[in-house]
């Protein structure tokens, strides 16, 4: 495979598991969740954004468990506790 073959399906990859991740955490209850961001690079899911508690933060992580292609999560999900989410995700 060349380089730019094996670039196009890293990117593919990526895509795909980013995709897969986001669903599981917009399918969550928490609206709160719904605004995390995730990105994937060689085995690796970060997670990032802002949620109220740490609860919040540990169902996230619990969301995104056991996706295929990933090999560490990074998480980068901070707790700020005036933020509030409505049922939809929208900061309130």
């Amino acid at each position: 495979m060349s380089s730019l073959q094996q670039m196009i399906a890293d990117g593919l990859e990526a895509a795909n598991v980013e995709r897969a991740a986001q669903s599981r955490l917009e399918a969550s209850a928490y609206g709160a969740l719904k605004t995390i961001a995730c990105r994937f690079e060689r085995g690796v899911l970060r997670l990032s954004g802002s949620v109220p508690t740490y609860y919040h933060k540990q169902i996230a992580l619990a969301a995104i468990r056991s996706l295929p292609g990933v090999s560490e999560v990074v998480n980068e999900i901070t707790v700020a506790r005036n933020v509030r989410h409505d049922r939809a995700g929208r900061k309130t």
